[in-house]
């Protein structure tokens, strides 16, 4: 009989040798019980104690280290998973804000100049100043044709088209409209100019057209200059109008709607650049961008 095995004793005629197979791992004594020729049985037999070992991966360390591994995968696999959603939202942010800076620039800049017009359309139709009203009307479809003009190169941009213009090219186009404007526009650029990341690129340009819509429409300035300097680190934008200006508590503080000042300091933060304004009421004001560059190859923006 097999203590911790067998239920009772087994007779096993004149075999000598007992087998066991699939024994479960714990601790067990054997005993045997034999009679001589006379049939004699010693009471007391004999008996052997021992010990079936589990496999080491029944053991309990094993199944706490295998529990632990599992607990440990899972948290990864939860913090990885929480990290590709903020990740996600952070892009979808992101791309909001962007999206929210690109109407900004484009479609609300030209409504409010439409909104403007036609506002003095009505004040001199009201006064019955039928010719000037009709000067009007023609400023009017000229901020819509604009206005459209922008929407589809926002419309281009925001699926991820790649402009074919250089920034140097873009902002001589642009201060050529200003100038169309009545907006006396220099600008100058210098230094040695190479190809940057479009989307770098982009950020610059659009600070500089808030730069000189703010010029035109709140200031009512007359003249601006606009100096893009190429250096072996860094580039300089810097543009001063000769404008009203205002007053820097409340310029950095976004008032009535215009959060215009706000997107061009969230801009220069997109490529790491320096933005300060400088002015005071009557003595206009100065916009100038420090973005840093790599020498030698295109700089990309980080979101």
């Amino acid at each position: 009989m097999l203590e911790g095995f067998d239920k009772q004793w087994t007779e096993a005629g004149s075999r000598r040798i007992a087998y066991y197979t699939n024994l479960p791992p714990r601790h067990y004594r054997f005993r045997v019980q034999a009679a001589n020729n006379d049939g004699v049985w010693n009471e007391i037999g004999a008996q052997i104690a021992f010990s079936v070992q589990p496999p080491f991966y029944r053991t309990l360390w094993f199944l706490l280290l295998l529990l632990f591994l599992i607990a440990t995968i899972a948290l990864l696999l939860y913090r990885l998973r929480v990290r590709r959603l903020e990740s996600q939202f952070q892009a979808v942010l992101a791309e909001r804000t962007r999206v929210a800076r690109e109407i900004h620039d484009t479609l609300a800049q030209s409504f409010v100049g439409i909104s403007v017009q036609l506002e003095l359309t009505s004040q001199l139709l009201a006064q019955s100043q039928v010719s000037a009203a009709s000067q009007q009307i023609d400023r009017t479809r000229t901020y819509v044709r604009e206005g459209l003009a922008d929407a589809r190169r926002s419309i281009w941009n925001l699926r991820a088209i790649t402009a074919q213009n250089s920034l140097p090219t873009r902002l001589t186009h642009l201060a050529e409209l200003w100038n169309q404007k009545k907006l006396n526009t220099r600008l100058n650029i210098s230094g040695t100019y190479r190809p940057l990341a479009q989307s770098f690129e982009d950020e610059i340009f659009r600070i500089a057209q808030e730069s000189l819509a703010n010029a035109a429409r709140h200031a009512n300035a007359t003249q601006v200059s606009a100096d893009l300097n190429y250096n072996s680190t860094r580039l300089t934008l810097s543009i001063s109008d000769n404008g009203s200006g205002f007053s820097l508590i409340e310029g950095y503080l976004p008032s009535n709607g215009h959060f215009g000042i706000k997107g061009m300091h969230e801009r220069a933060a997109q490529i790491h650049a320096r933005l300060t304004i400088k002015s005071s009421p009557e003595d206009g004001t100065t916009v100038t961008l420090e973005a840093p560059i790599a020498e030698g190859k295109e700089t990309a923006t980080h979101g």
